[in-house]
């Protein structure tokens, strides 16, 4: 049907309304035509004028364009008729009074047909405008009627329509699906009564008499009583299939009345409600298993409102407090809060709400014993998918026990962080004590040190002749060991200084410090062959002054170690390292270690070989140790007797190193 109607409105008309330069273009053409066959028979006439010729032209323009069209071949014949066949010849001049009365009805007769065919046009235009306004209308009558039927029989919820008396008239595809029915086994046979529980019909009928007053009939009339009153009436039925089966419908029913307001009919719309029925069970049971899970909860649980109105406690909740559901109505839990406390509580719980960020606080909650324990709250926002905050989940959770532990603990730091700082002080002043010791030390043995080295001098020098050879030697061993007894004193003073030295962390290139620390023994090397293998380095950050040293003794271990060589061989290089700090060594292949006593080599006076092998106080690599802890790095030796040995230390790399 739709088809058709669109067809009759996208018809053209028969009749076609010229546009205006078309219709002039016509006037001016058949004009000049009728002009130039009146000439051509000029001669056949005698020479009459014989204007009436031109009204066809006239005629035919203004049946073609309307009254300007017209108009305009009137004027055309006009001005062509008084130029070419009024007498004088070519001039608008007309000499006879006869032809003037001709010229001026033929201008009368075109502006009588002009206007004649202007309103035939305007009729046409009407008749046209009435006829389409008539194929719209219909053809929007024709959709109106074929979209009311696909909704009608294309809905996915059932539509059944009734006369006055209830049987069904219109059954549409939907109530098919949903009872299984064909339309044709109910339309004119049945009332909708007979598509629902019996029993439940007939209990309608007596809820509506008890509630009305009046006896209702079980049957079609309990279904369509409030909806013949004009009464809105939507409840939830049960349906039997045809098979059978039932299922849950929500129905709604409106009486249909036509424009006397009489009752033709009723509509009864019902959708199932299976799926609702459910999704309702599922959320149901999920409460039941949520209350389950928070009543077994060890802590007090809650939920608010978005306003932050609590409307649900758990069992632990009732149970501390020692409250009832309706003592905790409202804002009824303000009761068991410390009177002292709540303003605060309620300020930050309102700025929360009005934030929507959870909630956080201690406080204290009084129990059914009247007592106050202190509790950590905890209000969750629930939000939906646009962030809207829907409800608040909360907890309290009984942290008395804890407070009371950590005040406590705080009695108890205070007490250790008195005697860190006591024994502080005592080590503080048992440092000042050993340096005081160490200066005077090193100044009281020094004197006698330099007693013992002049009055040896004085003595070789003024009885030397006079002593025997043995007596020589026994002064030049005193000598030396006065020498070598100062030597120890400055060695131990310098370790007492570098565990107080301040660190001065500066970028050091070892590439360079290396091949300075070789110039110091250039002029002790001289007369030996020492083969020197020096790696590339890397820079790293320390205290230059300190690192020096480490490589002083490293270095100046190696070449004394490997003075029995013929060929002595010194390597330093960077050996692998795990992430975060550079290693050095230091490898020669001198007299070495066993390496079961490796463990000993860094401790003060520790020494593997005897002063008459290798001179030593024992304290060098006692230093190296200090100055590389200082550093937070390690150091370490592997050695084989007679077979060399490597020295090893780790530097942390700073962070910007690579």
């Amino acid at each position: 049907m739709t088809r058709n109607a669109g067809a009759l409105t996208e018809q053209p008309s028969r009749w076609r309304e010229w546009k205006p330069w078309e219709a002039y273009a016509f006037a001016l053409v058949v004009t000049a035509i009728t002009l130039g066959l009146r000439i051509s028979f000029d001669e056949a006439l005698g020479g009459r004028p014989t204007l009436v010729i031109f009204t066809m032209p006239i005629m035919l323009s203004a049946y073609v364009g309307g009254l300007r069209a017209g108009l305009l071949a009137t004027a055309a014949s006009y001005f062509g008729a008084s130029y070419y066949l009024m007498p004088p010849a070519h001039s608008f001049v007309i000499a006879s009074t006869v032809d003037r009365w001709q010229q001026f009805f033929v201008v009368l007769a075109g502006m009588f047909i002009s206007v004649l065919n202007e309103e035939l046009h305007r009729a046409r235009r009407r008749a046209d405008l009435s006829g389409r306004e008539h194929l719209q209308a219909k053809s929007a009558l024709a959709t109106a009627e074929a979209l009311q039927a696909a909704i009608f029989h294309s809905a996915c919820f059932s539509l059944i329509a009734t006369d006055e008396k209830g049987i069904i008239q219109i059954f549409n595809v939907g109530a098919e699906r949903m009872l299984g029915y064909n339309a044709a086994e109910v339309v004119n046979k049945i009332t909708p009564a007979e598509l629902h529980d019996p029993q439940e019909v007939i209990d309608r009928a007596k809820a509506l008499s008890l509630e009305c007053g009046t006896a209702i009939n079980p049957g079609f009339e309990a279904l369509v009583f409030k909806a013949a009153r004009g009464i809105e009436d939507i409840y939830e039925v049960t349906k039997v299939r045809k098979d059978g089966s039932c299922f849950p419908a929500l129905l709604s029913i409106t009486a249909l009345r036509n424009v006397h307001e009489g009752i033709i009919g009723y509509l009864l719309i019902g959708t199932d409600n299976t799926a609702r029925k459910q999704a309702e069970a599922a959320v149901k049971n999920s409460e039941e298993r949520f209350q389950t899970l928070a009543n077994s909860m060890p802590q007090l649980a809650w939920i608010a409102k978005a306003d932050g109105f609590i409307f649900w406690y758990n069992q632990r909740w009732y149970e501390y407090t020692g409250t009832t559901p309706e003592e905790m109505a409202g804002w009824g839990w303000q009761s068991v809060h410390d009177p002292e406390v709540l303003p605060k509580v309620m300020e930050k719980w309102s700025a929360a709400i009005a934030s929507g960020n959870p909630f956080e606080m201690e406080f204290p909650l009084r129990g059914a014993d009247g007592q106050f324990r202190t509790f950590l709250t905890r209000g969750q926002p629930l939000k939906d998918a646009t962030g809207t905050v829907m409800q608040w989940f909360g907890t309290n959770t009984d942290i008395n026990a804890l407070k009371q532990a950590e005040g406590k603990n705080h009695q108890l730091n205070l007490g250790l962080e008195q005697s860190v700082s006591e024994r502080t002080a005592q080590l503080e002043a048992a440092n000042k004590e050993l340096e005081a010791f160490s200066y005077s030390v090193s100044h009281d043995l020094r004197a006698p040190l330099r007693h013992v080295s002049g009055f040896v001098e004085l003595l070789q020098r003024d009885a030397g002749a006079a002593l025997s050879e043995k007596s020589l030697r026994y002064l030049t061993t005193i000598s030396q060991s006065a020498q070598r007894m100062g030597e120890l004193i400055d060695d131990l003073l310098t370790f007492s200084r570098i565990a107080k030295a301040d660190l001065q962390k500066v970028a050091v290139s070892l590439n360079e410090l290396v091949r300075d620390v070789m110039g110091d023994f250039q002029a002790e090397t001289l007369a030996r062959s020492i083969v020197w293998h020096i790696q590339p380095l890397p820079t790293v950050r320390a205290d230059h002054a300190l690192l020096r040293m480490v490589l002083v003794n490293l270095m100046s271990n190696a070449v004394k170690f490997t003075s029995k060589r013929a060929d002595a061989k010194i390597e330093i290089g960077c050996a692998p390292s795990p992430e975060g700090e550079s290693v050095i060594f230091i490898r020669d292949n001198g007299a070495g270690f066993d390496p079961r006593y490796a463990a000993k080599l860094f401790g003060v006076f520790q020494r593997l070989h005897s002063h008459v092998e290798f001179e030593g106080t024992g304290i060098g690599l006692a230093n190296v140790q200090r100055i590389i802890h200082r550093h937070g790095g390690r150091v370490w030796a592997e050695g084989v007797v007679e077979g060399g040995a490597t020295f090893s230390f780790s530097i942390p790399k700073h962070p910007t190193e690579t």
